[in-house]
């Protein structure tokens, strides 16, 4: 556990096994394997720390979630990450290139309200919309496995609104600002959002290895190797998360996927036309108003 933890505690070339060994007393070439052992231990408890809420639990993750943000009948909240790759894929390598000038993978990260990590949808090239990966996910397409009638995520406007997803509403090209009801529901909308924010933030500060991992990912093992260490480290995420941690560690998340439109699916409408953020908005605002 001590190797893994220091493992998961460097980025990039930090991370290789030469590095690791340091005060342990083992070989470099030994530190991969309990790593491995480590990391099977930890997957083991996937279960019982890295799992999608019942039903009861479900309600009163929304009963917490309305109490204190007012949204009705919201399971949890959904954002985008990238998780850094130190060498370039060997195979659509260039998909994998993003804005920030870094070879990635595109992570989606479900939480709930405590900040606990509760699904992931890893594996896509850095450069897809998180809004195709969303419309993509088995949560999303096998909506009846994980949401109750009514139950939904909130999401930021890289997010087009559907039966299951209410976003903040996002300024359209030649639209100079938004209509003040839209600012108002996207400020509602912004507090339960900073969980998820916070989340991930907290989870990278942990785990440097998130922010550059050095694997070089040539086929299916080699992905399935990254996938399941970076569902180790949100099991153990999920392990501390009552534990505090230092604010210094948190890395702020860098929310100008915002900005870029996905058109290549649209909105979800009911038989009244509306969609289920227009919904959610008219209940708080006749609410709140």
């Amino acid at each position: 556990m001590l190797a893994t933890l220091k493992y998961f505690g460097y980025e990039g070339n930090g991370a290789a096994g030469i590095k690791i060994k340091e005060g342990l007393g083992i070989g470099k070439g030994t530190v991969l394997n309990y790593v491995n052992r480590t990391v099977t231990a930890l997957l083991s408890l996937e279960a019982d720390c890295l799992f999608w809420p019942s039903v009861e639990e479900r309600t009163e993750i929304a009963g917490r979630i309305r109490a204190e943000h007012h949204f009705p009948y919201c399971v949890g909240i959904i954002d985008g990450t990238h998780l850094g790759l130190a060498v370039k894929p060997e195979e659509y390598g260039e998909e994998h290139w993003t804005r920030k000038q870094q070879y990635a993978l595109a992570v989606l990260v479900f939480v709930d309200d405590q900040k606990r990590i509760r699904h992931l949808h890893i594996g896509w090239p850095g450069s897809v919309h998180d809004n195709r990966i969303w419309r993509n996910s088995k949560v999303c397409l096998r909506r009846e496995d994980y949401f109750s009638e009514n139950e939904y995520l909130l999401g930021d406007s890289a997010f087009t609104s559907g039966r299951s997803m209410v976003p903040s509403y996002k300024r359209v090209p030649g639209q100079p600002t938004l209509p003040p009801g839209q600012v108002w529901f996207n400020e509602l909308l912004s507090k339960p959002r900073t969980g998820v924010e916070n989340t991930i933030g907290i989870w990278k500060g942990r785990y440097p290895y998130l922010r550059n991992i050095r694997v070089k990912i040539r086929n299916r093992a080699s992905m399935r190797r990254v996938i399941r260490y970076v569902k180790a480290t949100a099991i153990l995420h999920n392990l501390l998360v009552k534990h505090e941690i230092d604010e210094n560690w948190i890395i702020p998340e860098d929310d100008s996927d915002d900005e870029e439109m996905d058109d290549t699916l649209g909105t979800d409408l009911d038989e009244n036309g509306l969609s289920r953020r227009d919904q959610i908005h008219n209940y708080l605002d006749l609410l709140l108003n």
